[in-house]
């Protein structure tokens, strides 16, 4: 006789995602006003399948903006997700601006990043050169102060008001 056994399983899908700065990063940039840089931070899914993850941003300048609202990650995969910065000259230099990424997995579940950090350099702006001119009043032969067709108007009137008395 023959016997036949059926077995079935199932499993539920597990979300797990992690956020670490880049390989060599703190997370930390300095960036000057009026120009642009990217940050970046891995996303890893150490679920047992595929997920979207969808990103915000908490605490955020507002010159700070996510490369990308949503990636499709697989299952043991890190990808490397952009956050670009370009601070215009209201961002305060010297000011550390603290933020971070929130990864939403398709389940509902949040995962917070490591605090990301945008340093403010101020733009240095090039010294314009000033020019001075220096006025040297003999040079017309008028009075001091005047120049030679301001000089002769009022000698002119000077004449004429003189002719009507």
């Amino acid at each position: 006789s023959t016997a036949n056994l059926s077995v079935s399983v199932s499993t539920s899908q597990v979300y797990d995602i992690a956020m670490a700065h880049v390989s060599g990063s703190n997370g930390t940039v300095t960036v000057t006003q009026e120009t642009q840089l990217q940050l970046r931070l891995n996303v890893t899914n150490n679920g047992n399948g595929v997920d979207t993850v969808t990103f915000t941003m908490e605490n955020q300048p507002p010159w700070a903006a996510l490369g990308s609202d949503s990636i499709q990650i697989g299952r043991g995969q890190t990808i490397a997700i952009v956050i670009t910065l370009s601070p215009d000259t209201a961002a305060l230099s010297g000011r550390d601006y603290i933020f971070q990424v929130v990864a939403t997995s398709a389940d509902g579940s949040e995962t917070t990043s490591p605090d990301l950090t945008a340093q403010i350099v101020a733009k240095e702006t090039e010294g314009e050169e000033v020019e001075t001119e220096e006025l040297d009043e003999d040079d017309e032969g008028g009075l001091p102060g005047f120049s030679m067709f301001v000089s002769l108007l009022a000698l002119t009137i000077v004449v004429l008001s003189r002719r009507k008395d």
